[in-house]
């Protein structure tokens, strides 16, 4: 890591700048409607949107004829060739219509279709996405509060998503989809401008890291098809696209200053710039607080650098590392009588969670031939996570000495790769992308007992001969996949699918197993036992999904998709004495069907997607109180986790904006808009073994899951309000309603308001924000370990104010 860094560095430093070349365009159409109008640079992912008056400017060429093609929405799509110049001399298009045939699939344009939210491409630089549910959100558009990564806020108009919320300083994220468990973002893809980011894609796929929003451009969100291209899981893809340099500047500079409740202090400083083929951005954070319940403290660094190089017009090279640290007081859990009592309360002093993440991507893009693009991929993943304290139970107090240590570390080597071929079917534009994917992953998994301090000490107390556990998780996987853009007529498309899976996973370790007399507690007897154990997996998955758009502003689709998802590592041992895990649990697998209408009318201010879905489980994995016999004959009420059952979802989820003003005058630049945003969810168990499972519900699964809120833009001035109601999940199988120690049970239905307000006057913005407008008491998660065990209270009203400055 030190070499690369290095390495970095000294690219980073060693930039040559030239001259650059511009081209300029000025479209002329029938009706002066330039909506949609974009140009790009032939078979390369840059592009550029038209002005009102359908003028673009591309800018930073090298000298020379570069091949640009126009594309307007009804009009026939225009192919030049054309000279870069340094006086960017005006040249003008003359675009002819085509009527109401949409001829090219390329046209689904991706400007703003809501503010804050928008789609992909049918065919990205990196992917293909028709027929695909799918959404970006848009962060510069939105009034919200970027420094805590607010996830009510970010993930407000994206149907579905489900919110868990565990610290006060938006250290990591937590979201679900379609009823999947929030926890980590565990059942998401997720990614980081396309390269992997999460602790091990295949065995312990949690992501400690989330980049912060405020270097983040847009967040792409892609539903359960997405395992044909990005792997197998039932969530789909989550992607944040890292902001790039300026394209106008040589150098920018940004520094945003955030206070807030709780001692909250956030520090956001980025530079950026692009010349001459050379584009880089990078950015310091640091931020820390108090958090409103006792022992929460927190501190957190994080940063960022990436640099690009066009080396001509057909090949680019992209470098990007990140780095993020942040150690964290957890205050733990609660049970539901203290939770009623006293939110604001802590019973645990002594307990510390620490991240340190690492991540290296090298991003290379090509024209093999006029038709044909290279997109690739080589990813690193270096990092580790450790939590110490007292993992008793919640009803059990910590007495002092030797504290629980788990400490994972996490090595993973990938590269992943896409061919796409691009062709035209009666004149009608298709795709055809195939791609491999290599992966090697190494994870070590430590538990043991640490020094009985109060202070953040990660060492264990005999490390060569743990009390707990100690396993080693090596992974190898080796994917291929293709997919297919069809075009079938100007209007209907289809997009079939397939991937293969080889996937090799091991565990070879030991665990100590310790008898303790029941009633005093004194220790009869302690061993070591070894195990181990190699799987091997070949799957097959296919897909396929289709599109109607022939009239402008709607678009009709349909897909369904194969699913899989291999055990965690997490799955195979833990000592935790609030949870049992049982031996030879299976992988789960299933299918997802999606089919959906979205739109613009009114003058394009209504904006709406309404869709329908029903995800299949086979052995799903879960949790459930279960009676017990230990090996003295004593028997206790444990949560087991195990296949659990089969399981349906059945989802309805909706989405729609009014733009007021833009309803008033379709070229009207401010913003007066109401959106509503409802999913509808029923999950439940089906062919259980279990008849205190079989027709239960789902656990983590809200059945309405409803946001609303009001936009207000006006020259310099933004404001929002938004409204989040989630109604009450279980936490188990057996929709267990209490449990003594609280890591089971309901959690009820609540509402918050968000509120957020912002203000630029040339170089400055001012912004402010207030979460939990209202002060709801409520919780989102009740854990079986680290952060608690027990419930986790939710944050209370906080207020931030951010001062930012550009130069």
């Amino acid at each position: 890591m030190k070499q690369f860094t290095i390495i970095f560095a000294i690219v980073f430093t060693s930039i040559g700048l030239l001259n650059a070349q511009c081209i300029r365009l000025q479209l002329e159409t029938e009706n002066a409607d330039f909506a949609g109008a974009e140009a790009f640079l032939d078979n390369t992912s840059f592009s550029v949107k038209s002005d009102a008056k359908g003028e673009i400017m591309i800018t930073n060429l090298s000298p020379g004829k570069h091949t640009v093609t126009v594309f307007v929405p009804l009009y026939k799509a225009l192919t030049l060739e054309l000279d870069a110049t340094q006086n960017c001399e005006k040249q003008i298009v003359k675009l002819e219509p085509i009527g109401h045939t949409l001829k090219s699939v390329e046209v689904e344009e991706k400007s703003r279709s809501a503010a804050g939210m928008s789609y992909l491409k049918y065919i990205e630089v990196d992917g293909l996405y028709a027929a695909k549910k799918n959404e970006i959100v848009v962060l510069d558009e939105m009034s919200m509060n970027k420094s805590t990564n607010n996830s009510r806020q970010v993930f407000a108009k994206v149907a579905g998503i489900n919110v868990q919320e565990t610290d006060a300083g938006g250290l990591q994220m937590g979201v679900g989809a379609r009823g999947l468990d929030p926890k980590r973002t565990t059942n998401f893809n997720t990614r980081q401008d396309g390269y992997d980011i999460a602790a091990d894609a295949l065995g312990y796929p949690e992501s400690y890291y989330t980049p912060p929003m405020e270097a983040v451009q847009q967040i792409e969100v892609v539903r359960g098809a997405a395992s044909l291209q990005y792997g197998t899981q039932f969530g789909g893809l989550l992607n944040f696209k890292m902001k790039r340099g300026n394209p106008d500047k040589t150098l920018e500079v940004i520094s945003r200053q955030t206070l807030g409740s709780y001692n909250f202090y956030g520090t956001f400083n980025s530079v950026s710039g692009s010349k001459n083929g050379w584009n880089y951005y990078g950015y310091f954070q640091h931020k820390q607080g108090s958090g409103w319940r006792p022992n929460s403290d927190y501190n957190a660094n994080g940063f960022y650098g990436s640099l690009g190089k066009k080396l001509n017009e057909k090949w680019s090279v992209d470098l990007a590392y990140s780095h993020y640290y942040y150690l964290t007081k957890q205050p733990g859990g609660l049970t539901d009588r203290q939770f009623q009592d006293n939110p604001n309360q802590s019973f645990r002093d002594r307990n510390w969670f620490r991240i340190n993440w690492n991540v290296a991507n090298m991003t290379i893009n090509g024209q093999l031939t006029k038709n044909l693009s290279l997109n690739s991929k080589t990813f690193m993943v270096n990092s580790s996570r450790a939590a110490l304290g007292f993992l008793g139970n919640i009803t059990r107090t910590d007495t002092g000495g030797a504290r629980d240590l788990i400490l994972g570390e996490f090595f993973n080597l990938g590269n992943e790769t896409r061919l796409i071929q691009r062709f035209n079917l009666r004149s009608n534009p298709g795709a055809f992308l195939v791609g491999a994917r290599l992966y090697r992953g190494f994870t070590q998994n430590r538990q043991g007992k640490a020094i009985g301090f109060d202070e953040p000490s990660f060492t264990f107390i005999s490390p060569d001969d743990l009390e707990g556990s100690d396993f080693k998780f090596p992974s190898h996987n080796v994917a291929a996949f293709a997919e297919m853009l069809i075009p079938l007529s100007g209007c209907w498309y289809l997009t079939p699918g397939a991937r293969y899976e080889y996937i090799n996973t091991r565990n070879s370790g030991y665990y100590t197993e310790i008898t303790r007399h029941p009633l005093t507690n004194e220790l009869l007897n302690r061993s070591r036992i070894e195990d181990g154990n190699m799987r091997t997996r070949n799957i097959f998955l296919l897909g396929i999904g289709a599109l109607w758009r022939c009239k402008p502003g709607l678009e009709i689709y349909t897909n369904a998709s194969q699913n899989y998802r291999a055990m965690n590592f997490s799955d195979l041992y833990v000592s935790n004495p609030n949870l049992v895990i049982a031996p030879n649990m299976q992988d789960e697998t299933g299918y997802t069907v999606d089919a959906g209408i979205k739109g613009k009318a009114l003058r394009e201010a209504f904006t709406f997607d309404a869709g329908i879905f029903m995800m299949q489980y086979q052995n799903r994995i879960g949790e459930m109180l279960t009676t017990i016999t230990d090996k003295e004959g004593v028997k206790s009420i444990v949560n087991y986790r195990n296949n659990i059952a089969n399981a349906r979802f059945v989802g309805i989820e909706v989405f729609e904006e009014f733009d007021f003003f833009k309803w008033r005058k379709k070229s009207s630049t401010s913003q007066f808009s109401w959106f509503n945003n409802i999913a509808l969810v029923s999950a439940k168990y089906t062919n259980s073994e279990s008849s205190a499972v079989s027709g239960n519900l789902v656990e983590n699964v809200p059945t309405i899951n409803y946001k609303t809120g009001f936009a207000l833009k006006v020259k310099r001035f933004g404001a929002s309000l938004q409204a989040n109601y989630v109604s009450q999940q279980f936490t188990d199988a057996t929709n267990a309603e209490f449990f003594p120690d609280a890591t089971v049970g309901v959690i009820p239905s609540y509402t918050v308001l968000d509120a957020s307000a912002n203000y630029t006057y040339k170089r400055i913005k001012l912004e402010a924000s207030i979460n939990n407008l209202t002060d709801q008491i409520y919780f989102t998660r009740r854990a079986t370990g680290y952060p608690g065990p027990g419930i986790i209270p939710a944050q209370r009203r906080m207020i931030f104010v951010t001062l930012q400055i550009a130069i």
